[in-house]
C-alpha cells in the first residue's frame, strides 16, 4: 500500500491502543449436585476480609468473657471464705459474750453479804420440872422400893453455826486452744464426707499459738465391718494418733477454720462420733473433744 502524502517514514508502524477491560479480583464459588445441576456464585476479597475480621473479633469476645467468667469465680470463692471466716469470728464473740456474762453473775453472787440466820436460844427446863424432882425424892427410911422406868426427857437441841451456802466454782481452763463449731456433712451423689470446725487460742496474751489437728470418726459398736477413719490420713494407736507430726497444721494468734474432707464414705451415719485432737508443736495433747455425729450434722 502506498503513502501518496508521505507521512509515514519506512520504519513507522501503526500501532492500535486497545485499552483492556480490567477484570475483578474476586473468587468463584461453584457447587455441583448430584444431577449435574451447578450453582455458582462470587465472594469478593472484601467479604472475605470482613468474615475473616468478624471471626476474629468474636473470637476476641469469646477469651474476655471467659476470662471474666474465670475471675468472677475466684471472686466468689474469696468473698464465701471471708463470709465464713467472719461467721465464725461472729460465733466466737458470741460465745466469749456468754461467759463473760456468766462470770459476772457469778461474781455479783459472791460479792453479795450472806445473810446470818438467827441463832436458836439454848433450851430451858421449866422451874417446875425441878419441883416436880424434888419432891419425887425416894425416901432414905423407906424400904426399897421398885425403880419406876424414867420418861424420856426431851433432848437439847444442839447450837450448830448455820450452813454455809454452797458457791459454784468460777470457770476455768488450763488449755491453750478450744475447738468448736463443727459442721458435717456430705453432698448428693458424692462418696465423700465433709467437715469444718474453728480452732481459737484460748488465751490470746500468750501470744501466738502452733501445734496440729486430727478428726478420728469412730463407728457404731454394731458395725464392726467399718474402720476408724482419721484426718489427715494416719496410724491409729489405741484410737488416738499415732504421729502428732502428721496431723493438720496451725499457727494462730485468735483462730483459724480447718476444713476437710474424707473420702469413699457410703454412709455418715455408720459413725457415732468424731473426735477433735489438738497438739502442741513438742506433742503436747492441748485438747480432746468428742462430738456426736447426729447433733453436728447439717441440715
Amino acid at each position: 500500500m502506498e503513502d501518496p502524502s508521505g507521512e509515514l517514514g519506512e520504519d513507522q508502524r501503526v500501532v492500535s491502543t486497545i485499552q483492556k477491560d480490567k477484570i475483578p479480583r474476586r473468587w468463584s464459588v461453584l457447587l455441583i449436585d448430584d444431577a449435574g445441576r451447578t450453582i455458582s456464585f462470587y465472594l469478593s476479597k472484601r467479604v472475605g476480609f470482613a468474615t475473616i475480621a468478624s471471626l476474629g473479633v468474636l473470637l476476641i469476645c469469646f477469651i474476655y468473657l471467659a476470662l471474666s467468667f474465670v475471675l468472677m469465680l475466684r471472686e466468689n470463692a474469696a468473698l464465701r471464705k471471708d463470709f465464713d471466716l467472719l461467721t465464725a469470728e461472729l460465733q466466737g464473740a458470741k460465745s466469749d459474750r456468754e461467759k463473760a456474762l456468766v462470770q459476772l453473775m457469778l461474781s455479783k453472787e459472791r460479792s453479795k453479804p450472806t445473810a446470818k440466820k438467827p441463832v436458836p436460844a439454848p433450851v430451858r427446863e421449866p422451874k417446875n420440872v425441878a419441883r416436880q424432882e424434888e419432891e419425887t425424892l425416894p425416901d432414905p427410911d423407906a424400904g426399897p422400893k421398885m425403880e419406876e422406868p424414867e420418861e424420856p426427857k426431851p433432848a437439847a437441841v444442839a447450837l450448830q453455826p448455820p450452813p454455809t451456802e454452797e458457791k459454784t466454782p468460777e470457770p476455768h481452763s488450763e488449755a491453750r486452744v478450744f475447738v468448736d463449731k463443727l459442721e458435717i456433712w456430705q453432698e448428693p451423689g458424692e462418696n465423700d464426707l465433709r467437715f469444718q470446725f474453728v480452732v481459737k487460742n484460748a488465751n490470746r496474751e500468750s501470744g501466738k499459738i502452733a501445734g496440729y489437728t486430727f478428726v478420728v470418726f469412730t463407728p457404731h459398736e454394731s458395725s464392726a465391718d467399718v474402720p476408724q477413719r482419721a484426718f489427715p490420713d494416719t496410724r491409729l494407736a489405741g484410737g488416738k494418733p499415732g504421729n502428732f507430726k502428721h496431723g493438720n497444721y496451725f499457727s494462730i494468734t485468735r483462730y483459724k477454720l480447718v476444713r476437710g474432707t474424707l473420702t469413699d464414705i457410703n454412709m455418715i451415719r455408720q459413725y457415732k462420733t468424731a473426735t477433735i485432737y489438738a497438739y502442741s508443736d513438742t506433742g503436747d495433747l492441748l485438747i480432746e473433744r468428742v462430738f456426736q455425729i447426729t447433733k453436728v450434722l447439717r441440715a
